[in-house]
């Protein structure tokens, strides 16, 4: 048994461009027994880079910029090997290019607020969206709201309201005219 403590560690991400410098600040403690996480109590607070994504989830993401900020502090707690969420994102102007989709969607605007049900060892995360705005390559989207329920690592339910206008349409393997 062991643990390991935080007090106001900042990680940075630095960039050309102002808009995607980072910083994030990493507060708490996380308990392990051996390598795996039994107990959290981490506070983060500040702006998350969108490369940041790229190396958290690198099957997930195969490009991000631009920044997600906090809002207060997303506090990550409870027992066992993940923890519960809790919390508030706002995007400004933070784009990502999921891996193998290979089109690029645009957050302009637009909040996430985060939360978690816990019953025993299972955690289900929710996600609310409200007022976001983007594109997609060069459509507008436009008065996304809903929610995305995720269960044990698994999408358990969604309601996703989007106004999608201009979205171009293509098809894989050929050449765009």
């Amino acid at each position: 048994f062991g643990s390991v403590g935080f007090t106001d560690v900042l990680v940075q991400i630095s960039g050309e461009r102002e808009e995607d410098r980072g910083e994030l600040h990493v507060a708490g403690n996380i308990a392990l027994d051996g390598i795996t996480p039994t107990k959290w109590s981490v506070l983060l607070s500040g702006k998350l880079a969108g490369r940041m994504l790229q190396i958290a989830l690198p099957t997930y993401v195969a490009q991000a910029n631009g920044l997600i900020s906090i809002d207060g502090q997303l506090v990550l707690s409870g027992n066992g090997p993940r923890p519960a969420l809790s919390g508030a994102l706002l995007f400004d102007r933070f784009s990502i290019i999921p891996r193998g989709v290979r089109r690029e969607l645009t957050f302009n605007r637009g909040n996430i607020d985060i939360n978690t049900e816990t019953a025993g060892e299972h955690r289900t995360y929710r996600f609310d969206i409200d007022d976001v705005n983007g594109t997609l390559d060069d459509g507008k989207l436009s008065n996304i709201y809903g929610f995305l329920q995720v269960r044990d690592g698994e999408l358990n339910q969604a309601s996703l309201h989007i106004d999608a206008n201009s979205i171009p349409f293509r098809i894989p393997q050929t050449l765009d005219l």
